[in-house]
């Protein structure tokens, strides 16, 4: 397996483990996890495309504006 470190989204280093190793066994714990497991075509100069969140937009639900309602007057007994 390949791994790539990578600054800016651009692999800076490249690195395979000699066989029956892992990366976690060739490196520091603190270094190891700067690495990324990446394709077998992947280089130095390499740029990972940024995949950004969805932005979600809340709906505005406007609620029309009730017209007050007059309260009857008492009409007077006739």
């Amino acid at each position: 397996m390949k791994f790539a470190r990578f600054i800016d989204n651009t692999a800076v280093e490249i690195f395979t483990p000699p066989n029956g190793f892992g990366i976690s066994d060739c490196f520091h714990p603190t270094i190891a996890g700067q690495f990324e497991a990446v394709a077998d075509d992947v280089d130095v100069g390499y740029t990972k495309p940024v995949v950004e969140a969805p932005v979600v937009e809340t709906p505005v639900v406007e609620t029309p504006v009730e017209t007050p309602v007059e309260t009857p007057t008492e009409t007077p007994p006739v």
